[in-house]
Order: structure tokens, then C-alpha cells, then sequence
């Protein structure tokens, strides 16, 4: 399966676990979303369930002194006074959850619209047919994307 991120051309597996799908070769991982609004509703999803399903592992985090100011209604360092403040800054930069390496958002895609010709010059062996040979590049792009279930828009290098 290929995939585009940051301009290159990756040949990836795909692994549908978690709040956002993973792409990976051998020694990258990304996480990608059909856009930066889906991703920021997974990182909002992924801190509510803690809330609800590990609250000792949210205070570890965020700090009991934090989660008590907020409690009472009083406002932090970072001008948060709530949770819901908390999960609405969480969801407007997601690359803070899925970004570990790097921490930036990245643009991705499996249209190779404007690369097509050099990626079939990269694999022709002088043989084949090239028609034969975009089609199967074209359907390596579609295949992660049928994977996916959607086309990815945004890619956060995970390690």
C-alpha cells in the first residue's frame, strides 16, 4: 500500500486500533485523520473515556492541584478554568496528543496526482506495459485508502 506524507512516497501497512488509524513502514509510525477537525475530536474522545475510565490517570497528568483550581472555577497558567476548557484546547491542536516525534501536523494524501509520470518512470523496467503499471501504482494508493476507510488529509509522525 502507498501513501503520501510530507511530499514522499511511503509504502505502508495500515493498523485501524485505537482513537485514529496508523500507518507504518519498518521504523515510522503516523497517525492520520480525513482532516485536522477529525483528529481534534479523537484527541478530545481519547482524554473524555480517560475521564470517565481512569480518573487517577488524569490527575496524574493534569495535576490534582490543576483538576481542584478548576473545580473551583479559578483559571490556570495556560487561561484554562474547566475541563471542558481543557478538552476544547485539547481538540484544537491534536498534533499535542498523536505529534510525539516532530510535533508538527503533517499533509498527506493517496492521490499521487502530479507525481504519477515519475512514479512510473521510478518503476518501469523498459518491459512492461505502462498502463498496466500506473494502474497497479493508482490501485496501491487506493488500497490504503479502501484500508483506511477514508482519504487521509493529515499525518502526525508518532516515533
Amino acid at each position: 500500500m502507498k501513501i503520501i506524507i510530507d511530499g514522499e512516497v511511503e509504502d505502508v501497512a495500515v493498523r485501524n486500533s485505537g482513537y485514529l488509524p496508523m500507518v507504518y513502514d519498518r521504523s515510522r509510525e503516523w497517525y492520520v485523520a480525513k482532516d485536522e477537525e477529525k483528529a481534534g475530536l479523537a484527541a478530545r474522545k481519547y482524554w473524555e473515556e480517560m475521564v470517565h475510565d481512569d480518573p487517577e490517570e488524569l490527575a496524574a497528568l493534569i495535576g490534582a492541584e490543576r483538576l481542584i483550581q478548576w473545580a473551583l472555577g479559578q483559571g490556570d497558567n495556560f487561561g484554562l478554568s474547566s475541563l471542558e476548557d481543557f478538552l476544547e484546547a485539547v481538540e484544537m491542536v491534536p498534533e499535542e496528543e498523536f505529534a510525539s516525534y516532530g510535533g508538527n501536523p503533517l499533509e498527506c494524501s493517496t492521490d499521487p496526482e502530479g507525481m504519477l509520470e515519475n512514479l512510473v518512470e521510478a518503476e518501469w523496467d523498459g518491459e512492461q506495459d505502462k498502463g498496466l503499471l500506473e494502474q497497479a501504482i493508482l490501485d496501491e494508493f487506493q488500497e490504503t485508502e479502501n484500508e483506511l476507510g477514508f482519504a487521509p488529509t493529515v499525518a502526525y509522525r508518532h516515533n
